[in-house]
């Protein structure tokens, strides 16, 4: 979706993410400094070329044939 995202705390740190997804400690301080660089403008430039880390489009429709299987 090329949107910036600030993730705050470790809970999804071992699962997949995209180049879109900032990490912040439970620190005001630290959030701060996340969330004014998602919204700067040279973070911005480099979302315009970030892939996808969910390997193309149809998620939707691979989850469901995945399921199915079962």
């Amino acid at each position: 979706l090329k949107t910036p995202f600030v993730n705050i705390g470790n809970r999804q740190k071992d699962r997949e993410y995209g180049s879109n997804v900032l990490f912040a400690h439970y620190d005001a301080a630290v959030i701060l400094k996340k969330i004014k660089r998602a919204a700067s403008t040279s973070f911005q430039r480099i979302l315009l070329s970030c892939p996808s880390p969910y390997k193309g489009g149809a998620v939707a429709k691979r989850i469901v044939n995945v399921i199915s299987c079962f």
